[in-house]
């Protein structure tokens, strides 16, 4: 049998998350945790492909788990639209007690991303 050992503080996090987030954070975690791995590139397809989330939700998801630190990114530059993506070291550590309160500040008060994107309007 095949399984994925994910941090079981990751879990604690499901209520916090929105549910596209935390689908697109379980996609990463089996890609690179189940293969043992740092990171791992993914394409945008691949990631709307295998969560059944639109590319817009998986959009936003990402820019929510960048702006949570929970992910880190970074462009490949080859011409393709993918990315290698890190789980952070709050995944990887258990620092659950910020990582909730970090989570829960950002439900209520809206990502930074949020915040910039209303002054500017």
């Amino acid at each position: 049998m095949q399984y994925t050992p994910i941090p079981n503080h990751l879990f604690t996090l499901s209520s916090e998350l929105d549910p596209y987030s935390f689908k697109v954070l379980m996609y990463i975690c089996r890609k690179t945790l189940g293969w043992h791995k740092d990171s791992d590139r993914i394409s945008l397809s691949q990631l709307t492909s295998m969560t059944g989330i639109s590319k817009s939700q998986v959009r936003r998801a990402l820019v929510k788990l960048q702006e949570a630190r929970l992910i880190a990114c970074s462009e490949t530059g080859n011409g393709k639209i993918s990315s290698e993506y890190y789980l952070t070291d709050l995944i990887t550590q258990k620092n659950i007690v910020w990582l909730q309160d970090r989570v829960s500040q950002w439900n209520t008060q809206g990502s930074p991303m949020e915040h910039h994107k209303r002054k500017i309007k």
